[in-house]
């Protein structure tokens, strides 16, 4: 009855997901500059054309030569910027069979400035999110928790205390060595299909790949659809595609633990900031501006992110209203030095 179930909500959430992911595909329209840049020649849904009218009077048509071609960075840095150029605009797909194309647009300073634009390709971007997504949840599905648990100590996590398979219960169970190595795990898995996300079709499909992952590893189709709750590989898979936000969650997650020392409070509470902060991150970092055609599918996610770590987590919450959750000095047990014996 169990497997059932499992399976249910498996296909229930990827169901979910590539129909919200769609429809917001098919509403992102043409893709122009955002951010810090406002667009010379396209138009905007949210001007009046009072304002357009106005403003082309204003203003003659700019030939592209006229407008400053920013010098890129060489070197290391080069590379770096290739790589965040590659992830925000739609990645090796969007390269190779969509439409990259340079556009005039005003910075803040008031010149005009050439910009790059990306177009995403209507059949090969939603084939290698969903090809991401499967791809992912079979990197998912390699459970660190029960993996750790068999090959360490001969055990099986899920056999005891929360019957999770999650970094928590394998600290009360097997100790802070298997904790850690199950973490690292975790995260890691997550890192790793995130990236391949960004890689193969941009930020998008990122965070498409991660929710894959994430479903992987609550449902892992090799270990009977029964793993663990997706903390730790929604830590790592967001380190990954937004590092600042990702690391400030720690922090508020680490804080809240060591001043209540209930881990699913913490976990609760930074899943559900997650939206806000990957929304804040969107508007006010850099290389999230101008031509960028995946926010519709990445907000999506992080919603998506947030409801299932919350349905996850309801027992939990169920217990901590109930003032029955088992607290763990986690952050100090995870720190902690053994004592040493005197002679």
């Amino acid at each position: 009855m169990m497997k059932r179930k499992s399976i249910a909500a498996i296909l229930l959430s990827l169901m979910l997901i590539l129909a919200l992911s769609f429809a917001g595909f098919a509403t992102e329209g043409e893709i122009s500059p955002e951010g810090s840049t406002e667009s010379v020649s396209g138009e905007s849904a949210a001007k009046s054309e009072e304002a357009e009218g106005s403003k082309e009077s204003e203003a003659p048509s700019i030939d592209i030569e006229d407008a400053i071609r920013q010098e890129k960075p060489t070197g290391f840095m080069g590379l770096v910027n290739g790589y965040i150029t590659l992830c925000e605009k739609g990645g090796l797909v969007t390269k190779f069979f969509g439409t990259w194309d340079e556009a005039v647009a005003e910075g803040m300073d008031g010149k005009l400035y050439i910009v790059e634009t990306a177009e995403l390709p209507a059949v090969g971007y939603p084939v290698a999110l969903i090809i991401c997504f499967v791809l992912s949840y079979f990197i998912g599905s390699v459970n660190f928790g029960v993996v750790v648990s068999k090959k360490m100590c001969n055990d099986d996590v899920r056999n005891h205390g929360s019957g999770n398979a999650g970094m928590t219960n394998v600290m009360r169970v097997h100790g802070k060595k298997a904790a850690i190595i199950t973490f690292v795990g975790d995260a890691g898995k997550a890192a790793l299909a995130a990236l391949i996300g960004l890689m193969v079709a941009g930020n998008g499909c990122g965070y498409f790949a991660l929710a894959g992952c994430m479903i992987g590893h609550a449902f892992p189709c090799f270990f009977k659809f029964k793993g663990g709750k997706g903390v730790s590989s929604l830590a790592g898979g967001m380190l990954i595609l937004e590092p600042v936000a990702a690391l400030l969650l720690i922090v508020l997650f680490a804080a809240i633990v060591l001043v209540t020392k209930y881990v699913s409070l913490g976990s609760v509470i930074a899943g559900c900031l997650l939206p806000v902060f990957v929304d804040s991150a969107w508007k006010i970092s850099p290389i999230h501006n101008m031509g960028n055609p995946d926010s519709p599918i990445v907000m999506i996610c992080a919603v998506f992110f947030a409801v299932g770590l919350v349905w996850l987590h309801r027992a939990n919450i169920k217990r901590l209203l109930n003032r029955e959750e088992r607290k763990t000095d986690l952050i100090r047990d995870l720190f902690k030095k053994k004592k040493t014996e005197k002679n």
